[in-house]
């Protein structure tokens, strides 16, 4: 920075000789001269000034760079997530939880690995899909599952869902 200054003023003494030049050459342009004179001296500042805001950002980060930096992970549960996991935690509890909210997700699963992987529409196809599930799975997902006598019965052990997911995943 005392660069930029040394030199800002090195260039302010070189303007004004040349303009005392000028003034003893050519008396009659003095008022001009007068009028030039402050116009270059401000732009030789402004030249400076520049110059050290650059040199000034350069040796700090933006604070536009720095909102571009690493973000820090997400630690909120995506609310979604949440919303499976306590379906799945009362689902264990309750057989209601089960065959309402845990049932319907594992049964579009079962259906679109069904189609995808293998041709097999789960209704429609039910022996082929019942195969290819396995029992624990097939009588979950199943169309014509019962609903639940007693809502508040117990659900099915994690244990039992674990395998019925790694099932699907297996499809």
């Amino acid at each position: 920075m005392r660069q930029i200054v040394s030199r800002l003023a090195l260039a302010a003494v070189l303007v004004a000789a040349i303009a005392g030049v000028i003034a003893v050459l050519l008396p009659g342009r003095r008022p001009l001269l007068v009028d030039v004179l402050p116009l270059v001296l401000c732009a030789l500042a402004l030249l400076a000034l520049v110059r050290v805001a650059l040199l000034v950002s350069r040796e700090r980060p933006q604070l536009f760079d720095a909102a571009l930096g690493e973000r820090p992970p997400r630690t909120e549960a995506i609310a979604e997530l949440a919303g499976l996991e306590r379906s799945l935690t009362l689902s264990e509890a309750a057989t209601f939880d089960l065959h309402f909210r845990v049932r319907p997700i594992l049964r579009e699963i079962a259906a679109h690995r069904l189609a995808t992987r293998h041709g097999v529409d789960l209704d429609a196809d039910s022996e082929r899909a019942r195969a290819l599930l396995g029992e624990d799975a097939w009588e979950l997902v199943r169309a014509n599952r019962e609903r639940p006598p007693a809502a508040f019965a117990p659900g099915m052990p994690t244990a039992e869902l674990r395998r019925v997911v790694e099932r699907l995943e297996a499809l």
